[in-house]
């Protein structure tokens, strides 16, 4: 595997990519030493706050989908592709949704949803080679933070659109990368020296822009759109940046998670239309798209 230094970005398909791209076995040996046994193994009493905040982008989600799906939810059929732990889908299960997941592994979600497993609404693959839950069609399909991964986004969609039902929605959620403000803070050159250009790991960069015209490219509908907090706003200013400054990293994701709380306490469709106009606005760290096939 090549360090971070010999990774290079290219524009593909409108959006970023690394350039050169890691072999299938390099990724996957990568992924089962590297990346996986980072959440195998975490606490979930330590990761409370965390499963919160969680929470509350779920509950954001759910709202979105609601308003897109005033019907009762719990006729809806939903596949997360793409589980990891299983936070995210918690308050869909306790919506009424009929959740099924997938994940690569089914190491983190037998540590910290295991009940996912006893249902038997969880099968564990690689996403592109390998179709599940082959005789169900999904109402919404979410996959979040997948397809800044993969080694090619095309398929990915494709899977999608295939475990779409006829009028189902998907929710994709990438990295808002190199928008606006981080243009601002990084200047025209320099891309490689980002704080978040992460080879192997992250292979794909979107921005809001980016990821409107790669997705209505590869024929999918905009239904709706927002971005949650924008910490790259700390950027800005030398004394808050964070990639300078690293104790000041959690102090900005901290008052992400209090902000988020705050917003959705006092009012759950205000807060989403104060993130749907971040996304209006280019910013936030998370773009969150609904999308239809077309």
């Amino acid at each position: 595997m090549l360090d971070k230094s010999d990774y290079r970005l290219i524009e593909q398909d409108g959006f970023l990519r690394v350039n050169p791209l890691p072999d299938q076995s390099e990724l996957a040996d990568w992924y089962q030493s590297e990346y996986h046994p980072r959440f195998a193994d975490c606490d979930g009493d330590r990761l409370l706050p965390e499963q919160d905040y969680v929470g509350n982008l779920s509950k954001l989600v759910l709202e979105a989908l609601r308003q897109r799906r005033p019907t009762d939810l719990a006729d809806l059929k939903m596949l997360d592709l793409g589980c990891g732990a299983g936070y995210f889908l918690r308050n869909f299960r306790a919506a009424g949704l009929d959740v099924y997941a997938v994940d690569y592994s089914s190491e983190v979600v037998k540590n910290h949803t295991p009940s996912l497993i006893e249902s038997g609404r969880f099968q564990a693959g690689d996403i592109l080679t390998k179709t599940f839950f082959k005789d169900l069609r999904f109402d919404f399909v979410l996959i979040k933070n997948v397809l800044e991964h993969v080694l090619d986004p095309e398929v990915c969609l494709e899977r999608i659109k295939r475990y779409l039902s006829e009028d189902g929605i998907a929710c994709i959620v990438v990295p808002n990368d190199f928008n606006f403000l981080h243009d601002h803070y990084l200047g025209v050159n320099h891309k490689e020296s980002a704080g978040f250009f992460a080879p192997p790991d992250h292979l794909n960069y979107f921005n809001t822009l980016s990821l409107t015209g790669y997705l209505e490219k590869k024929r999918f509908q905009f239904v709706d759109a927002f971005c949650d907090y924008p910490l790259e706003q700390f950027l800005l200013d030398e004394r808050t940046n964070y990639y300078k400054h690293k104790e000041f990293g959690a102090i900005s994701h901290s008052l992400n998670v209090m902000l988020t709380d705050a917003l959705v306490k006092k009012s759950l469709p205000k807060a989403l239309n104060l993130f749907r106009c971040f996304f209006e606005n280019g910013i936030g760290r998370n773009i969150y798209a609904f999308v239809q096939s077309v």
